[in-house]
């Protein structure tokens, strides 16, 4: 992701990119688990399921 070669083309496609400083893994899977912690309670109380 922090190659222009990459970048780029997604920013064109609307991907607006994080700053330099959450692309690690240690940021990109701190993002994953706040997003886990916010969003699992609204999916397990509407019972979603996945076919």
């Amino acid at each position: 992701m922090n190659d222009p070669a990459v970048g780029a083309p997604l920013e064109k496609l609307g991907l607006r990119m994080p700053p330099k400083d959450r692309l690690s893994p240690q940021a990109l899977g701190d993002w994953q688990k706040a997003e886990i912690a916010k969003w699992w309670p609204m999916i397990k109380a509407a019972n979603v399921k996945v076919d």
